[in-house]
């Protein structure tokens, strides 16, 4: 899950339970997100962007990378080369 590497590898955690303590959340929510179980809701969103100042549209892209649906993919890349545009 490519959005759980990146908070790993950005924020230097060790691992996924390291992820759930940070977010304060119960480590089987990260555990069943990264086996594709669940989705990564509003509220986990929230917690990361509070968390660790991540955007939410780079949260949203990191997601859609790992999303089945090819609608979703398009539509963050567009926002995130709209966003490197704008830099």
């Amino acid at each position: 899950m490519k959005l759980l590497d990146a908070l790993k590898e950005k924020y230097d955690l060790k691992n996924d339970a390291a992820i759930s303590k940070a977010l304060e959340v119960a480590p089987p929510v990260i555990s069943r997100i990264r086996n594709g179980k669940a989705q990564v809701s509003a509220d986990i969103m929230i917690r990361i962007h509070e968390t660790f100042g991540m955007p939410i549209a780079e949260i949203k892209a990191l997601y859609a990378i790992d999303s089945n649906d090819a609608g979703v993919q398009k539509y963050w890349a567009m926002v995130q080369a709209i966003e490197k545009e704008l830099e």
